[in-house]
């Protein structure tokens, strides 16, 4: 159990490659990124990304994806808004429609679903996304939660 916890820290921190990471004495970092994430509990790291893979926006859905590839495999954030009707708030659980999720692939596999929080969507257009979040994901095998704070601001 120890080993896939290392296997797991090892591979979420490897997406530290591309990002920004926070002054010392501050609890805002600078991220020039996309996408930018603080994750604290079982992983505690501050995540940066410069790009995001997928964005979609319709009548009543958004979704977007972020990645990174590594050495030591591949680590996705995933968003799906299926209940989407605008700038406001939308929460995240269990029983909701709407999930985000945060995928590790590699030497161990695991799959963090969300399982309470929110996002705030402040504008979303066909080329253009603001929006800041703050959830807590569950860990399918493992079971531990990681408390994830941030946004994506394309």
């Amino acid at each position: 159990m120890k080993v896939f916890k290392v296997i797991v820290f090892i591979l979420i921190s490897s997406l530290v490659l591309p990002c920004c990471t926070a002054p010392s004495g501050n609890n805002e970092w600078e991220c020039k990124g996309v996408f930018k994430a603080e994750l604290t509990g079982d992983v505690e790291q501050q995540l940066c990304i410069n790009q995001v893979e997928n964005y979609q926006l319709s009548n009543h859905f958004l979704q977007f994806n972020v990645q990174n590839f590594d050495i030591a495999g591949k680590s996705l954030f995933e968003l799906k808004l299926e209940n989407y009707s605008g700038p406001g708030s939308y929460d995240f659980g269990l029983d909701q429609l709407s999930r985000f999720s945060l995928n590790v692939y590699g030497a161990s596999d695991e799959f963090y679903k969300c399982v309470s929080g929110k996002i705030v969507v402040s504008e979303a257009s066909s080329n253009s996304l603001q929006a800041d979040f703050d959830v807590v994901l569950e860990g399918f095998y493992n079971k531990k939660t990681i408390h994830a704070r941030g946004g994506i601001h394309l």
